[in-house]
């Protein structure tokens, strides 16, 4: 009797303490996600961004790279073109200071953005991607951004 009172025990305490992470009610504050429409990428990278350490691939001491294959998989899965930017812009300045690549480049980054632009068809997304594949720094090529402002 006394092992199956010390089992309900702790079998009442697991159920419990699997609970308390969970919020009964969500708070006021908080503002559920818009809903971005359902982009298919036909050109992003076969590697997850947060299984890359940029800083040891790109052999930087930038503390920003910790935080990139973050920033890139969060504009990924929200369809977010200018968080896609600014981290295509990042990588593309640290492959230039460094003269190395990681797994996942700048210019991809910037063919994801360029392709969820589209297929949003989104104006301002769409001008901001043909600016950076304009521009001989990034992705240079002179050709996609005409083709994308058409």
């Amino acid at each position: 009797m006394h092992k199956l009172t010390i089992f309900l025990i702790i079998l009442v305490f697991t159920g419990f303490s699997q609970g308390f992470d969970q919020k009964p009610y969500p708070d006021k504050k908080e503002k559920p996600m818009e809903k971005q429409p359902d982009v298919v990428l036909k050109n992003a990278p076969l590697v997850s961004p947060l299984t890359i350490d940029f800083q040891i691939e790109l052999g930087s001491k930038n503390k920003a790279l910790k935080k990139i294959g973050e920033m890139i998989q969060r504009g990924k899965d929200q369809n977010d073109v200018k968080a896609l930017l600014s981290a295509a812009i990042i990588l593309f300045l640290e492959e230039s200071n460094s003269g190395k690549k990681a797994r996942i480049t700048g210019k991809d980054i910037l063919i994801m953005a360029t392709e969820i632009a589209v297929q949003k068809k989104n104006p301002k997304d769409i001008i901001a991607c043909a600016t950076l594949w304009d521009d001989k720094f990034f992705g240079n090529d002179p050709a996609k951004a005409k083709e994308l402002l058409k």
